[in-house]
């Protein structure tokens, strides 16, 4: 972890400008080719969900703008992002949310989901409760998901991005699943959610 030069930082004016709203979050809604992605995950027996939370995460790395965290006014960059996964327990109509590192590989970080899955009994990780390194992802697969927002406590310091999607479509031979990303317009804009698009979309084209 590192921490931003804020009065040297080229983005100090946007963030400033963004500090003074009481709700500076927002959410975009974008749709990823996934036809070769769901192929690529039931050849090698993966679960879709964890395999695209992996990516996005991946993909956010790859950029600093949502790797910051807002500390006590000062601003942090991370050195890792966590995804956080919310899943229903076997057998239950109940929710668990497992937090795992995604590790180098889609294999490890689905094969070490499953277990935590089956191991972890409590509704979070009590390790995990307290951590902003985190990135939370959801999903609704009995419903197509065009737009969602995310229930939290007003913080306008929460920099921890939402990540949501529902049942992919197909149309025409290709399957289409809209992604919904709510972010921090302190530390988030628009140019970086193009930029992780193009570097998810560019590697499920890559499969």
């Amino acid at each position: 972890m590192r921490e931003l030069d804020l009065q040297t930082w080229p983005r100090r004016a946007v963030y400033e400008l963004f500090s003074g709203c009481d709700w500076p979050f927002y959410e975009v809604s974008f749709p990823l080719d996934v036809t070769r992605l769901r192929a690529y995950t039931k050849k090698e027996g993966l679960s879709f969900y964890f395999t695209l939370s992996w990516l996005l995460t991946k993909g956010m790395q790859e950029q600093e703008a949502f790797c910051i965290r807002i500390r006590e006014g000062r601003l942090f960059v991370m050195d890792e992002l966590i995804p956080s996964c919310t899943v229903l327990s076997p057998g239950e109509e109940v929710f668990r949310i497992l937090s795992l590192p995604a590790g180098n590989t889609i294999a490890d970080f689905s094969q070490r989901t499953n277990a935590l899955n089956a191991a972890q009994k409590t509704l979070l990780d009590p390790n995990m409760e307290s951590r902003d390194d985190l990135i939370y992802f959801s999903c609704l697969p009995w419903l197509p998901v065009l737009s969602l927002t995310n229930e939290r406590h007003v913080d306008p310091d929460d920099c921890i991005p939402r990540v949501g999607w529902g049942k992919y479509q197909e149309q025409n031979g290709r399957l289409t699943l809209p992604v919904c990303l709510e972010v921090n317009h302190r530390t988030v804009d628009g140019l970086h959610i193009g930029r992780l698009y193009e570097y998810v979309q560019g590697w499920i084209d890559k499969l």
